[in-house]
């Protein structure tokens, strides 16, 4: 039995809000290593079966699906994310139809295929669900993914709201992690071998997954050939450490002299064009000498990763436009000007986009450092959510009788009960 509720109808506004800011290339990429494709794969039936993806979106499933040797077919409600399937993998098989009224014969698929779909009709899932069912051959498979399974919201809607009623918001803890004070000796250290300075303004890329490593890296070869009085130089800090040795090798390709901090400290470290980051727990030691903080993991559809860190060393922050795991931040930052936040992009327009953000904030020093000082007071003046979280934590610790609790609160007295 499948268990769902009802969010809503897939609108144009609906595909345009949800996929508008990826594309098939990157949303295929992500699909690849997904644990969800394995689960697929493993209950689909053999190939060359004839599968449809109901409600494919952009199609990246389709295409998965027909690389791994399935007769794949798509349909969905929306026309304008198909055309940006078609564009991109012009022979995939695409339809535009109703869910509910599918233009296929009876028995026509071994397999149904549908991902966070059903729960965006407005009349229920019934209508989809039957539908799938009749297109289904005997013994078809049908694999329906619901993201938002809300059945316990609904049955207890009324308790939930009463608790909601309760709930007090705190602010984001995030803004109150200290500012390490112990690294500045490693600073001293890293500037010593590295000898950043300001004749060479440094690119920091922080938390990168690819493929913007090699992104970067074509973006740093045309901002380099686009300014003749400087020569910047470029730290990636790819954010998991197992791909350290993959993203060295892509560095070796490259034209530019290069480094890693792993290996035994060599003089030419000093003139270096990139610098690998390859160690755990050192970068913010090396926000300070930047110019320009790139956060990674937003150019693809990752989510993005913690501004703070460079804002609380007042740098000028650049992201991607996939930052929704830090989208309340992100969008404070952005409505305050305290960072700056690029267009969605695909593997063509990425590195002309970056290299030219590039260019525009190194010779733009009073811009650029407008921005990091913005940063800096925007992390400021959102701090004190743990203040606030004790101030109301104490009162039901009271009530339950706790004997002895100590706080310690960046930036306020301690609070003893």
């Amino acid at each position: 039995m499948t268990l769902a509720y009802y969010a809503r109808s897939a609108t144009q506004a609906f595909w345009a809000e949800h996929w508008g800011g990826h594309t098939p290339e990157a949303l295929a990429r992500v699909a690849e290593t997904s644990p969800l494709t394995d689960l697929i794969l493993r209950h689909l039936p053999p190939a060359p079966a004839p599968i449809l993806e109901a409600g494919c979106g952009l199609g990246q499933y389709v295409v998965l699906l027909r690389g791994r040797g399935y007769h794949a077919v798509g349909a969905d409600w929306a026309v304008d994310p198909l055309r940006v399937c078609r564009a991109w993998a012009k022979d995939t098989p695409l339809v535009a139809m109703d869910l509910g009224q599918l233009a296929f014969g009876a028995g026509a698929f071994g397999a149904y295929v549908s991902l966070g779909v059903v729960e965006h009709d407005a009349g229920g899932p019934d209508r989809i669900l039957a539908e799938a069912h009749r297109v289904l051959a005997p013994g078809g498979t049908l694999l329906v993914s619901v993201p938002y399974v809300n059945v316990v919201r609904r049955l207890g809607a009324r308790r939930i709201r009463r608790a909601n009623e309760r709930v007090r918001v705190a602010g984001n803890l995030k803004f109150d992690a200290p500012i390490a004070a112990d690294a500045q000796e490693l600073t001293d250290a890293l500037q010593a071998r590295f000898g950043f300075n300001d004749e060479r303004p440094l690119i920091i890329a922080a938390s990168t997954h690819a493929p913007e490593e090699t992104w970067l890296l074509e973006a740093f070869k045309l901002l380099r050939s686009s300014l003749s009085n400087s020569r910047p130089r470029l730290l990636i800090a790819p954010r998991h450490p197992e791909r350290f040795n993959e993203v060295a090798a892509l560095i070796a390709a490259s034209s530019f002299s290069w480094t890693r901090r792993s290996s035994a400290q060599a003089a030419s470290d000093l003139a270096s064009d990139v610098i690998l980051l390859d160690s755990i727990g050192e970068l913010r030691a090396v926000f300070t000498p930047a110019a320009l903080v790139f956060v990674g993991g937003s150019l693809v559809p990752t989510g993005g990763h913690n501004v703070l860190e460079p804002a609380a060393h007042a740098k000028c922050i650049i992201t991607g436009a996939h930052t929704f795991n830090f989208t309340a931040i992100v969008r404070d930052f952005i409505k305050q000007q305290a960072l700056v936040q690029l267009p969605a992009v695909d593997e063509r327009q990425a590195p002309p986009t970056l290299a030219r953000t590039f260019q525009e904030l190194l010779t733009d020093d009073e811009r650029r450092r407008a921005i990091g000082t913005r940063a800096r007071a925007a992390l400021e003046q959102s701090r004190g959510a743990t203040a606030r979280t004790v101030a109301l934590l104490t009162p039901l610790l009271n009530k339950f009788k706790v004997q002895s609790c100590r706080f310690n609160v960046q930036g306020q007295a301690n609070l003893e009960r």
